[in-house]
């Protein structure tokens, strides 16, 4: 019973490593193409921005900045996730300290983009929306907008929250290895 138990457990581990292993590379590739779009689109908004690719709208700084800051975020998520699944795929266990600071540093990172945003949005109109979730505060009496991305703080709560999670894990499983 218990050889059956043990082989079903790698076996299963097996499987997550080899799942894992796809998706490292599936999002290393991933990495790479986003930043080859995000880097052409960059120099793109700069070409308008500066009035030498004619342009039918006003491409501004407020627009451009939160657009590569995000492009930054996005790419260094997508780097965090694929540092996650190589360690899976080399056989490391997902509740180390090193997962816990991955999840942090993605938090923080989600949570600046949307102060960022937050801050360049008043009196913006972006030509490009990077996410649906915006919480928009009107001034009737000159304009002004305030946007503030509710996806990113939430997004932003739910790795932090699940980083604690991980830590949790991490103590678990330092306690479980010092009693065996």
């Amino acid at each position: 019973m218990l050889v059956e138990e043990l082989s079903e457990a790698q076996s299963a581990l097996k499987r997550i490593q080899r799942i894992s292993k796809y998706m490292a590379v599936i999002l290393k590739v991933a990495v790479i193409l986003f930043c080859l779009v995000w880097v052409a689109i960059i120099i793109a908004l700069g070409l308008m921005a500066l009035s030498f690719i004619p342009s039918n709208s006003a491409v501004e700084a407020s627009t451009v900045i939160p657009f590569g800051f995000y492009g930054f975020a996005t790419i260094l998520l997508l780097i965090i996730l694929q540092g996650v699944f190589s360690d899976i795929a080399k056989g490391s266990s997902p509740f180390t300290k090193k997962q816990v600071r991955r999840f942090r540093w993605a938090a923080l990172v989600l949570f600046l983009g949307a102060v960022l945003e937050a801050l360049f949005s008043s009196g913006a109109q972006f030509l490009i929306q990077s996410e649906n979730m915006n919480v928009e505060y009107r001034d009737s009496s000159n304009g002004n907008i305030l946007s503030i991305n509710a996806g990113s703080i939430l997004g932003s709560a739910l790795l932090l929250t699940m980083s604690f999670v991980f830590e949790y894990g991490v103590i678990l499983q330092e306690f479980t290895d010092d009693t065996l």
